[in-house]
C-alpha cells in the first residue's frame, strides 16, 4: 500500500491529534488553557473535556468560568464528522468560549454551509498551514487542507486593536503557514 493509501484510511478517524510542534508554537502566543475536544490520551492542555463528557453533551448552563479567566483561551481539534459534523462542535466551541478567545483546528471547507455559518460568522483569523501529518497518521500528510481559525478575546475597546496586532505579529514570526485576516473591530 503506498503511503498516501495508507493515510486516506487514516483520514476516516475522527480523533486526529493534532502535532505537538504545531501547538506548542500556537500555545507560545496563545496559552491555552482549555482543550474542548481531548481524550486523556490526546490532550494538550492539563484541563480538557473529555470524549466521555463531551462538548455537545453538556448542559446549557455549564460555564468555563470556573476553571479560566476571561481574557484566557480555548482551543478545539474537534472530531471531523460525529454528532452534526464539524460545524456543530465549532459552533458549540464558540458558545461555551463567550468573550474568551477560541482557536480551532478544523478542515478548510471554505466553501461548505457549516464553514460560512459557524467560523466565517465567528472567528477573524486564519491560518492554512501547508499539509501536515496528525499525530498517529502515517503517510506524507493529511489528505485535505487545514486551517487554524483564531476568535480573538474581547479585551475592552482600547487594547482590542493592540492585542489583535501583537497576537498577529507573533504568529507570523511562527511562519505556520499563510495568514488571512478580515476584522470587525
Amino acid at each position: 500500500m503506498s503511503k498516501n493509501e495508507a493515510n486516506h484510511t487514516e483520514s476516516r478517524k475522527e480523533d486526529w491529534g493534532t502535532p505537538q510542534d504545531m501547538f506548542d508554537k500556537l500555545d507560545s502566543v496563545f496559552d491555552f488553557k482549555v482543550d474542548l475536544c481531548a481524550s486523556k490520551d490526546n490532550t494538550k492542555t492539563q484541563l480538557y473535556i473529555s470524549e466521555e463528557i463531551d462538548i455537545m453533551s453538556l448542559d446549557a448552563g455549564f460555564s468555563v468560568d470556573a476553571f479560566i479567566g476571561a481574557r484566557d483561551y480555548l482551543w478545539v481539534n474537534p472530531p471531523y464528522k460525529t454528532r452534526g459534523g464539524t460545524g456543530n462542535y465549532v459552533a458549540r466551541a464558540v458558545e461555551l468560549a463567550g468573550s474568551r478567545g477560541l482557536v480551532c483546528l478544523i478542515p478548510a471547507s471554505v466553501g461548505s454551509k457549516w464553514w460560512l455559518e459557524n467560523v466565517w460568522a465567528n472567528f477573524e483569523a486564519f491560518i492554512f498551514p501547508r499539509r501536515f501529518n496528525f499525530e498517529g497518521a502515517e503517510g506524507s500528510g493529511a489528505m485535505f487542507d487545514c486551517a487554524i481559525c483564531i476568535k480573538w478575546a474581547k479585551v475592552g475597546a482600547y487594547a482590542q486593536t493592540s492585542h489583535i496586532t501583537q497576537k498577529l505579529r507573533q504568529l507570523r514570526d511562527l511562519e505556520l503557514g499563510v495568514i488571512a485576516e478580515r476584522h470587525s473591530w
